[in-house]
């Protein structure tokens, strides 16, 4: 039940670096 969880949470966490990554190439 925990992997569940943890496992999209991760891929989130992985997106939002790129997202914040991009923003961060903009500015």
């Amino acid at each position: 039940m925990h992997m569940e969880w943890v496992t999209p949470d991760f891929e989130d966490i992985s997106v939002a670096c790129e997202i914040n990554s991009y923003a961060v190439a903009t500015l």
